[in-house]
């Protein structure tokens, strides 16, 4: 039945991996070729927490953004700069509201500062970042974890009971009135509607004009990205189809199926890159099952590998092997070395592979590794 969810055959398919400081994708960036940027470390990290955020990890937010800037002119195809900045964006999401701006301190000062937060009480959370070329919004996705340690345990019952029964659970298909055509997941979209005008009343004065899925203007003041992660991921897909004549790019990582095939076969942006970490499962979710649940993927999906790094998806990843794959890696759990000297080995399946950090640190480690690749390059011609 899975297979009946795969693409129309043509696509390309997935390319091998490579060895370690290969690259598998170019870094794509608008930075100068003598800007210099000297050789970097791989960032390190523990085990993450189950699906959110781990406050003990000690992950590094934004590392080298200083030396890979965001780039936002770059709306019209995928940028790996653009993709590590955002799973980093979408992974601080999960942390209280209190305690993202310190995971932003490396930001540019105009980003960092402009910080703001929404939150409808429920299952709808996220925050927004501008500076003068770009709007970037963020959706928190599903949690399972205090947003810091000495959140009451009720508070982190209420947090969950809202992201997985009120948004992920409610599944049922339901007619796509504000964006038609087609039917979408009825939790992703209630939870958008929640708080569509928290975020219209901080984006519109931004950009100058509504949040619309038709007519785009001329005169829009800024380009606007949207990411989010796992729920997060969901509700970016929902919003930008909302928002579609304003949204420029949208970035997701671990995103479950939002709509039916209707719903994908019609979404009017182009610039939606959907990133999967290896055998993420929640990406396997809601399954296509036809009638009833005859759900599609949008976007085009970029591959992080068991290695580590970042490749053009394949239909065939999606489908029935996919399932294969997930449940004999959970099955034995091999130990893969990460490349690039990263420090920690991971014991493979198809949760782990869901958690934020992952996204976000392998895919920083791919550009480290090209970046070095070209520097050592570089040195040779000397």
């Amino acid at each position: 039945l899975l297979d009946e969810c795969l693409k129309p055959p043509g696509q390309q398919s997935l390319v091998a991996a490579k060895p370690p400081h290969s690259s598998s994708l170019a870094l794509a960036s608008t930075r100068e070729e003598s800007d210099a940027v000297p050789i970097l470390e791989p960032l390190k990290f523990p085990l993450g927490g189950f699906f959110a955020a781990n406050h003990e990890t000690g992950y590094e937010f934004f590392k080298y953004a200083n030396y890979f800037p965001f780039e936002s002119t770059v709306d019209d195809r995928f940028s790996l700069v653009n993709a590590a900045f955002l799973a980093d964006a979408a992974y601080a999401a999960y942390f209280d509201k209190s305690v993202i701006p310190s995971k932003l301190a490396r930001l540019p000062a105009q980003l960092r500062d402009s910080f703001q937060f929404f939150d409808d009480g429920g299952s709808a959370q996220g925050y927004v970042l501008h500076d003068d070329e770009v709007v970037i919004i963020v959706f928190r996705g599903s949690e399972t974890a205090p947003r810091t340690p000495d959140e009451p345990l009720e508070q982190t019952l209420y947090n969950v009971y809202m992201d997985w029964i009120m948004a992920d659970a409610n599944m049922k298909l339901i007619a796509d009135e504000v964006a038609p055509p087609g039917k979408v997941h009825r939790g992703f979209q209630l939870a958008v509607d929640a708080v569509m005008n928290n975020i219209a009343a901080i984006v519109e004065p931004l950009i100058g004009g509504p949040l619309t899925p038709r007519r785009r203007s001329p005169d829009q003041k800024r380009r606007v990205f949207v990411c989010g992660h796992s729920l997060g991921a969901a509700m970016s897909t929902v919003f930008s189809r909302r928002a579609a004549a304003v949204v420029n790019a949208v970035y997701t990582f671990g995103c479950p199926r939002c709509g039916d095939t209707q719903w994908a076969d019609s979404f009017p942006l182009s610039s939606v890159f959907r990133l999967v970490h290896n055998l993420d499962i929640v990406t396997h979710a809601p399954a296509c099952v036809r009638p009833a649940f005859p759900y599609k993927h949008v976007g085009e999906m970029m591959l992080i590998d068991s290695l580590g790094q970042v490749h053009e998806g394949s239909a065939a990843h999606e489908g029935a092997q996919a399932v294969f794959d997930t449940f004999l890696t959970a099955l034995h759990h091999p130990r893969v070395v990460q490349p690039n000297t990263v420090a920690k080995t991971l014991d493979q399946n198809a949760v782990t592979d869901h958690q934020p950090v992952y996204y976000a640190a392998f895919l920083w480690n791919q550009i480290v590794a090209n970046s070095n690749d070209n520097s050592n390059n570089n040195n040779k011609k000397q």
